[in-house]
């Protein structure tokens, strides 16, 4: 590599540098605003599965207590079903009813308050004149209530005008059934929220009340144990924005528009609404409506508990970004100071590699000029490294009126497999000094190669003797790729490539040429050529091209081996060449 091309390369450098901070800085961006989105949703998903969670166990405590209203009604008040589902309405009939004394309505309630421990207090009262009871300064009332596990009765008529008691009074006022604002006990001290009933007679005029007491702290511990992380806070919240329930109780019956943060809430009219989500300073509230009272569900939910880490993400990534720029140009001028000692250092490299090269090409065959005057042979050989220097062989001479000729692939590529290809060159030129047959050749370089191969490297090979009087080939191969002789592959017995298992008694055969005819030796490179789908240039392919040259008339060996690479050019088209590709053609005159 030219030193004139280190500039250009720190540039090169230098611009990744700057665009890989760019890219880091969008991508962490993007990756924060994604991960907000996420943390929004998951937000929602939370506080949807509270709401649910609360407004399906608020709206079943309160079912539950109008169904044991109605139940308890019909049993002793002769009001026995709801006005919507069609049922006639039966009057308080002493006949069917007994028309109870107060003591045996006290019996009654507090039968019905042991039942029915969700229940924390029940009143019965009536109109002047209605019951047979007796009468106090405001009327006929009982109430029983429960105090520590035990009842306690009281007479209301004695006590104070329930009729203008807002249990009683909307209730009968309306002769529908009512649901009070919650209101804190003066005996006990609970909030409680009362369903009161209207009593009716036989003209389905209303004639009493019936009410139900219960406590809402079941709902606060309720709303506190279903908050779905520190930082949230589940409330009730009335028709009237009064808290119900919440985790700090000096707020309950206060009115919600007291509190600053809570606002928006109070302005918010969802009745027409489900759900509805409210953001708002450092808060995001999530509202939903229980239709029978008309209560609301509010979850809370400190912005900083929902987006902290995110917003500690986001100013890590600028410091971070910060940090990188100042590492990112202490980096690059430590880059462009290495990638010059770098450049000097491939461009050495470089310069042995070609050295090395022109060295393994000059130890390869060329032109022999006794080869050349024998006119019964054409003999012509190709080879292209796939790297700058290869592992693939081949060589040929003439001893006493005999071509001795081989092709082998070392295993692997590049400088070690160069290394190996030349002691096995030269172990057969050595061998062909003897005059042997092909198989003793191979059998005792085998011995040879076996010794001290600690890199365990093996070589497959093709060694052929060929008789130019007689046209007869005594060949061996070691693993190597069958040649092609008259449009078909040689066939022999498998067997082992050379240097891996030492011992091994190489097996040789023979074929007769005919005048004119070629033989093809050629290593795995030509046949496993791919093209830019992976495809193989193949055997099928090869043999077409090696009989369709063959059969050109006057054809030579060059002529042979020129065809056969265009083709795999063509089938290779641009892609890179993935192993040594060499070619031994011989014509047999």
């Amino acid at each position: 590599m030219k030193i004139s091309r280190i500039k250009p390369l720190a540039n090169v450098a230098l611009w990744v540098v700057i665009i890989g901070g760019i890219v880091f800085a969008l991508g962490f961006g993007i990756s924060l605003h994604l991960v907000k989105e996420e943390v929004q949703k998951w937000s929602d998903r939370q506080a949807d599965l509270a709401i649910a969670n609360i407004s399906s166990y608020v709206d079943g405590q309160l079912c539950g207590v109008e169904d044991v209203a109605y139940t308890f009604s019909g049993a002793n008040l002769g009001y026995s079903a709801r006005p919507d589902d069609g049922v006639g309405i039966a009057e308080l009939d002493p006949a069917v009813f007994g028309n109870p004394t107060e003591d045996d309505m006290f019996v009654k309630l507090e039968n019905f308050l042991d039942a029915n421990p969700q229940i924390c207090g029940i009143a019965v009262g009536f109109e002047p004149g209605v019951s047979r009871w007796k009468e106090g300064p405001y009327g006929a009332a009982c109430y029983v209530t429960n105090v520590s596990g035990s009842c306690e009765r009281l007479r209301l008529g004695e006590i104070n005008d329930y009729r203008n008691k807002e249990w009683y009074s909307q209730a009968f006022a309306t002769g529908e059934p009512y649901w009070s604002r919650p209101f804190r006990e003066t005996s006990r001290g609970k909030v409680v929220t009362c369903f009161s009933l209207p009593i009716k007679d036989k003209s389905y005029s209303t004639i009493g009340v019936l009410a139900l007491d219960i406590d809402t702290e079941a709902f606060r511990l309720k709303c506190i144990e279903t908050a779905p992380f520190p930082g949230a806070e589940i409330c009730l919240i009335d028709r009237e924005n009064r808290f119900i329930s919440h985790s700090d109780v000096s707020l309950i019956l206060t009115s919600a528009a007291d509190v600053e943060r809570y606002a928006p809430v109070c302005s918010e009219d969802i009745s027409q609404e489900r759900n509805k989500t409210i953001e708002d300073g450092s808060d995001i509230f999530y509202l939903a409506r229980i239709d029978r009272n008309g209560w609301k569900v509010c979850a809370e939910f400190d912005k900083e508990a929902v987006y902290g880490s995110v917003n500690r993400m986001r100013q890590m990534t600028r410091a971070i970004a910060l940090l990188s720029l100042i590492i990112m140009g202490l980096c690059f001028a430590w880059l462009f100071r290495r990638l010059q000692k770098t450049t000097l250092k491939q461009a050495n490299i470089e310069s042995e590699l070609n050295v090395a090269s022109n060295i393994q090409m000059g130890m390869l065959k060329s032109p022999n000029p006794e080869l050349e005057a024998t006119r019964n042979v054409d003999i012509h050989a190709f080879m292209r490294p796939a790297k700058v220097v290869g592992g693939d062989l081949y060589d040929y001479c003439l001893v006493e009126g005999k071509l001795y000729f081989c092709i082998g692939d070392v295993s692997g590529k590049g400088v070690p497999a160069s290394l190996f290809m030349t002691e096995v060159l030269a172990l057969f030129r050595n061998q062909t000094l003897n005059s042997t047959t092909a198989a003793k050749i191979v059998t005792s370089m085998n011995e040879t190669l076996t010794v001290g191969n600690d890199t365990s490297m093996f070589c497959t090979m093709f060694v052929g003797v060929l008789d130019l009087e007689s046209g007869v080939l005594d060949w061996c191969s070691a693993g190597h790729n069958a040649p092609i002789v008259g449009g078909q592959f040689l066939k022999s017995t498998p067997q082992l490539p050379l240097a891996t298992f030492p011992g091994i008694h190489y097996c040789g055969n023979e074929t007769v040429l005919k005048p004119g005819e070629f033989i093809l030796l050629y290593t795995d490179g030509v046949s496993e050529s791919e093209n830019g789908s992976k495809s193989l240039f193949g055997d099928e392919r090869l043999l077409a091209s090696a009989a369709r040259e063959a059969a050109k008339e006057g054809q030579t060996s060059y002529g042979y081996v020129s065809g056969i690479m265009q083709d795999i050019k063509a089938h290779a088209g641009t892609a890179e060449q993935n192993d040594d590709i060499t070619m031994l053609v011989i014509k047999y005159d």
